[in-house]
């Protein structure tokens, strides 16, 4: 099970794509405090990283750049380099008066000990080529917009490889709503 630690109450919150019934609810940020997470916000997280990796595995062009599917949740032991790693979500609630919505960050990470930044660069892009307009399927939810906020490249502390870093942006609503 994987934790980080809430800023505001030093508990530890269960990483919402590892919520299991029975365990702690994980932790939002809402008007800048993290607060339990309803279990549906859980789900939409799950349902976002699942889409985006779905997408990803199925793009021709990204398996090509990494040699493979090699789209992990967590960096395995003894990964084929270069992989694609999600990394860390955040969810905001961006409700109104009215009706329910989120607001969810997701970071991917990129990892290649060869090829320089040009081989991460050209996987960053084909990442964003994949994801750019694609409609994503998020359970009851839709999302009203997804936006690349932004990518980095940079030499990772260990000297020897690459890590690009692409953060996006989900807003989502009730599909109700986005019908009507």
């Amino acid at each position: 099970m994987a934790f980080s630690v809430c800023g505001g109450c030093d508990r530890k919150l269960v990483i919402p794509w590892r919520f299991e019934w029975g365990e702690a609810a994980p932790h939002m940020l809402v008007n800048g405090s993290f607060v339990e997470a309803p279990v549906m916000a859980a789900v939409q997280n799950l349902t976002l990283r699942r889409s985006i990796t779905q997408a990803l595995a199925g793009s021709p062009d990204v398996a090509a750049l990494l040699g493979g599917v090699r789209i992990h949740d967590e960096a395995p032991p003894a990964a084929n380099f270069p992989f694609i790693t999600l990394g860390q979500s955040v969810i905001r609630d961006w409700s109104t008066g009215i009706e329910d919505g989120a607001e969810q960050s997701l970071t991917l990470h990129v990892w290649s000990p060869f090829g320089g930044k040009k081989r991460v660069q050209d996987i960053i892009e084909a990442i964003r080529a994949v994801l750019r307009d694609r409609a994503l399927l998020l359970a009851d939810r839709q999302p009203v917009n997804l936006r690349h906020e932004f990518s980095e490249v940079r030499l990772d502390p260990d000297g020897d490889s690459f890590h690009g870093i692409i953060r996006y942006r989900a807003i989502s609503a009730p599909a109700q709503a986005v019908a009507a």
